[in-house]
């Protein structure tokens, strides 16, 4: 089973919760986040998108930062 962009949001929410990424600090490049979960870039925009709506991450400079 493939993951989806919800189910990637989850498990990037709960690492930035657990404190994997500090506030402040950004997160690894999309690609890389792809590759890592074995996904397409898309499903890493959607991801982050609902993570930016819930406000757990804001857009810096090309670049996501933690809140």
């Amino acid at each position: 089973m493939t993951t989806g962009y919800r189910e990637l949001a989850a498990i990037l929410r709960t690492a930035i919760l657990q404190g994997e990424y500090a506030e402040g600090t950004t997160l690894p490049k999309q690609d890389e986040i792809a590759t890592l979960h074995g996904v397409n870039i898309k499903t890493v925009r959607q991801a982050v998108r609902i993570l930016e709506a819930e406000g757990l991450v804001t857009p810096v400079s090309s670049a996501r930062a933690c809140r």
